[in-house]
C-alpha cells in the first residue's frame, strides 16, 4: 500500500509528513540540503486519530505545531544560523500571533464589516456578506503577498512540494525527471483544507442566529474547530473519491485557487523536495 504524505513549504525547504515522522530538508547557504526527522504529533492523541470529526481537529493541531516548528527551523538553517537559536518562547509567540491574526482577519473583521453593510439591507444578509467577504480576503491577501520576492520562492518550494507527493503516489523513481511532469496542485493541500473551512462555516452561521452582535462573535470563535473537524472529513472523502465526479467536484475550487499559491520551481527546489520526499519514505519504512 502506497503510504500516504503531506507537507509544507518552508524557507528555502519543504517539510514531508507521514503517518509516524516527519521530515524537513532545507537547502543550506552552502548549496548543502540539510534534512532532519522527528515524530509526527501527541503521543496521548493516538487513541482519538480513528475518530471521525475529533481526528480532524487534531490533525489541524498537529499541522500547526509541526508547521511553525519546521518554519523556524527552516528560517535558522537557510542564513546559516544555528537550528539550537529556534527555542520554544519563539513558538509561543509566532503561533499565538498567527492564530490571532487569521481569526481577527478572516473572522471577525467579516462580520464586523457584514454587520455593518447590513445596516442598509437587512440583518439577514449578514452571512452572505461575511461568507463572500471572507473569501474575498482570502484571496485578495494572497494576491497581495504573492508580489513578494520571498513569498514567491515559497510558493515554489510548495509546487515542488506538491509534485514530489504526486510522483510518490504513482510509484515514481525520485528523480528530477520524473518529478518535474507532475502537477504543481494537490488536493489535500492546505488550501483546499482553508476554502472548504469557509464554505462551511459560511453554510453553519446561516444556522446560528443573526443578532445580538456578541453571540455572532462567540459563535465564530467557538465553532472554528467543529467545522475544521468536518472540513477534513469533507477533504478526506474528496481524497478517497478523487476519480469520480462528486471528488472532482469538491476538489475542483481548491485546485483552482491553488494556481495562487503555487509558482513553477527550478531543478534546485526540486531537488530539496525530492531529498525531502527520499528521506521521509525511508524513516517511515523503518
Amino acid at each position: 500500500m502506497v503510504i500516504k504524505f503531506g507537507g509544507q513549504a518552508l524557507i528555502e525547504g519543504v517539510m514531508i509528513r507521514g503517518r509516524k515522522y516527519h521530515t524537513v530538508a532545507v537547502r543550506c547557504p552552502d548549496g548543502s540540503i540539510d534534512i532532519k526527522s522527528d515524530v509526527v504529533g501527541w503521543n496521548w492523541a493516538n487513541r482519538y486519530r480513528k475518530i471521525p470529526f475529533l481526528r480532524g481537529v487534531l490533525v489541524l493541531a498537529e499541522t500547526v505545531y509541526i508547521g511553525t516548528k519546521s518554519l523556524l527551523y527552516s528560517s535558522a538553517v537557510s542564513t546559516g544560523e544555528s537550528s539550537d537559536s529556534v527555542k520554544g518562547l519563539d513558538m509561543v509567540i509566532v503561533l499565538t500571533l498567527s492564530i490571532s491574526i487569521a481569526i481577527i482577519v478572516f473572522f471577525v473583521t467579516p462580520l464586523i464589516a457584514a454587520s455593518f453593510i447590513s445596516k442598509f439591507l437587512s440583518v439577514s444578509w449578514i452571512p452572505l456578506i461575511e461568507g463572500l467577504l471572507r473569501i474575498s480576503f482570502f484571496i485578495i491577501y494572497l494576491i497581495l503577498i504573492r508580489t513578494s520576492k520571498d513569498v514567491r520562492r515559497v510558493f515554489q518550494y510548495h509546487a515542488a512540494e506538491h509534485m514530489s507527493i504526486h510522483a510518490h503516489e504513482h510509484a515514481e523513481d525520485m528523480i528530477l525527471s520524473n518529478v518535474r511532469k507532475y502537477a504543481f496542485a494537490h488536493p489535500r493541500c492546505g488550501t483546499a483544507f482553508l476554502l472548504i473551512v469557509f464554505i462551511i462555516s459560511f453554510i453553519v452561521f446561516n444556522f446560528v442566529g443573526h443578532d445580538p452582535l456578541w453571540w455572532m462573535f462567540l459563535s465564530r470563535i467557538v465553532l472554528i474547530l467543529p467545522i475544521a473537524g468536518f472540513s477534513y472529513e469533507l477533504i478526506h472523502f474528496a481524497a478517497v473519491n478523487s476519480s469520480n465526479m462528486i471528488g472532482r467536484f469538491i476538489n475542483a475550487p481548491s485546485l483552482a485557487l491553488q494556481s495562487l499559491t503555487t509558482d513553477y520551481p527550478d531543478d534546485t527546489q526540486i531537488e530539496v523536495a525530492i531529498a525531502a520526499m527520499v528521506h521521509a519514505r525511508e524513516v517511515e519504512r523503518g
